[in-house]
């Protein structure tokens, strides 16, 4: 599923998600950073509490991205409702889509961003200097971006241009089972460009349903999170958004007990045809074997082994990441997971306080010196 605009975006001071608007650059730009309120709300988002922040958001001037003869405003309004529609229905839930409000988008970890689609060049040029972006991860179908107007191919050749990989993992919108069966591969593709060292922005159409997905199933199955009801408040506790939850249990039950290495390859390379129904609470825990089984899984398998062939061995992968990152001199790689990390600001106030604390005991000995002799 997807979702894109300003969707559902909360009034900062009820929630406490800190917005900007790029007004200076012309786009629609809602920029949103966790706060504890923002999760402290999280039962009342699922309650369908939601209230609407415009900000000082200006319409983009559509430029490359759109056919010659454009839509006419009835037109475009049909298509929204009719996605909305078509939203509501699948995600039993209120969020809407609003196309024309531009991108709308959260952190989710440091160099993971989930947000709606890029519809003009300038949003790649946003993205890579406003937030160092080096990576867009598509999880829609070719059809999702004709049917709202947005050339890809030319939002491919900017993304070329400004040196940020373009990488597709298409899944069917509004489609729970085509999730289930997409989402190991697009989790094993993700987990290598995130170890590649790429600052990923992650989109569907809107971001509420395809994409958040399989970042919720990335932090479940690589991440630190175990129990996958953990995992998906804190996600959507800081995007509001609706993926389906059995669709991800239902992933983590076939990796871990229904996909095999093919006999060929001896690698995981292949999606389920047909998905078995699930027993009450399967998938929805994991003990640390069964999440060091799905991990290795993932990254021996052959979709990961093609990515890393494609992103983390060559000239442009890991080393050319890094060189774009906005701040190269505080990323790392967790050789445990092998995740990219940004030290974390009570990390650097920790080791501040100690070369202070350090500082003042070699002064104190010095003048201790100094009076003894």
């Amino acid at each position: 599923m997807s979702g894109i605009g300003t969707i559902n975006t909360l009034v900062s001071s009820a929630v406490g998600l800190r917005s900007t608007s790029e007004g200076n650059h012309g786009l629609g730009v809602l920029r949103a950073r966790p706060t504890t309120a923002s999760r402290a709300l999280q039962t009342g988002l699922q309650g369908g509490r939601l209230n609407y922040y415009h900000g000082q958001i200006r319409r983009k001037r559509r430029i490359a991205c759109l056919p010659t003869n454009p839509p006419s405003d009835a037109e475009r309004v049909d298509s929204v409702q009719k996605y909305n529609e078509a939203l509501k229905q699948y995600a039993n839930a209120p969020y809407i889509y609003q196309h024309d409000a531009g991108l709308y988008y959260h952190y989710v970890e440091d160099n993971l961003i989930v947000g709606t689609q890029p519809q003009t060049p300038e949003d790649i040029d946003h993205l890579k200097d406003h937030e160092g972006v080096t990576c867009i991860l598509n999880t829609q179908q070719d059809k999702d971006m004709v049917y709202w107007q947005v050339d890809s191919e030319t939002i491919q050749a900017r993304c070329a241009q400004r040196g940020v990989v373009w990488e597709q993992q298409p899944f069917p919108d509004f489609d729970a089972e085509g999730l289930r069966r997409g989402l190991p591969k697009a989790v094993a593709v993700l987990d290598v460009l995130l170890r590649a060292n790429h600052r990923v922005y992650l989109h569907c159409t809107a971001g509420l349903g395809r994409s958040p997905g399989v970042a919720i199933a990335y932090q479940y199955w690589v991440g630190s999170e175990y129990d996958l009801q953990s995992a998906y408040d804190s996600l959507t506790g800081i995007r509001p958004c609706g993926p389906n939850m059995d669709a991800i249990r239902g992933a983590t039950a076939d990796v871990l007990y229904r996909l095999g290495a093919d006999t060929d390859t001896g690698m995981l390379s292949h999606q389920l045809q047909e998905l078995p129904s699930l027993d009450e609470g399967e998938g929805m825990f994991l003990s640390q074997e069964e999440h060091d089984v799905i991990q290795t899984k993932l990254r021996t398998s052959a979709w990961a082994q093609a990515a890393e062939s494609k992103y983390l061995f060559s000239p442009n992968g890991a080393a050319g990441a890094a060189k774009v990152a906005r701040n190269p001199s505080e990323v790392s790689i967790d050789s445990g997971s092998g995740r990219s990390r940004t030290p974390s600001r009570r990390f650097t106030s920790f080791t501040g306080a100690m070369l202070a604390t350090s500082l003042f005991a070699f002064v104190l000995v010095l003048l201790r010196l100094y009076y003894a002799g």
